[in-house]
């Protein structure tokens, strides 16, 4: 594959995750309005989703380029309705007098282990593994238990955000 077909490739999956972050808010609110915590609730499938299409990405890995390139464009679909989710679930819990102290603990948090730790881990890892693509992939490897991990976290968040939303929304209606 030449650069070309690989801009036109990434490009493609670019316009489809326009759609999928307001597709994701969407389905976010359809779902809360037929259940309290489904907002959480799509926020645990959308994470398990992405666990497994990363998962069968790794491992498509130096098979057919036509299914990699599948796999990732669904995978890039998935991963881009999150970002509403996650905005939402974080407005949704954190009491009024103390959201911009906790946006600003989520995203330093966000920020430090998800974009500065993760590539210099899946460097550390692909260097210590000799490089090139079977180090990446090896280095790779390292998301799925941490993916395994949110997923862990957004079902305990599942039972509460009931609770811990109505409560923040009870503050901001007396405000």
């Amino acid at each position: 594959m030449d650069a070309g077909q690989a801009g036109a490739i990434s490009g493609a999956a670019f316009l489809l995750t326009l759609i999928s972050s307001p597709l994701g808010g969407w389905l976010a609110d359809k779902w809360q309005k037929h259940n309290r915590s489904g907002r959480a609730y799509l926020m645990v499938v959308m994470q398990a989703l992405n666990l497994i299409l990363t998962g069968a990405l790794l491992f498509a890995f130096g098979g057919p380029l036509s299914i990699f390139i599948i796999i990732l464009v669904v995978q890039s679909f998935v991963v881009c309705m999150n970002p509403p989710l996650i905005t939402t679930l974080t407005t949704d819990v954190i009491p009024i007098k103390f959201r911009a102290t906790g946006y600003g603990l989520a995203y330093t948090f966000y920020y430090f282990v998800g974009m500065s730790l993760g590539p210099w881990l899946v460097g550390l890892i692909s260097d210590a593994s000799g490089g090139g693509a079977t180090g990446l992939k090896n280095g790779f490897l390292l998301t799925l238990p941490a993916l395994a991990l949110a997923v862990i976290f957004f079902i305990i968040n599942s039972k509460y955000y009931a609770t811990d939303s109505e409560r923040c929304s009870d503050q901001v209606l007396a405000e």
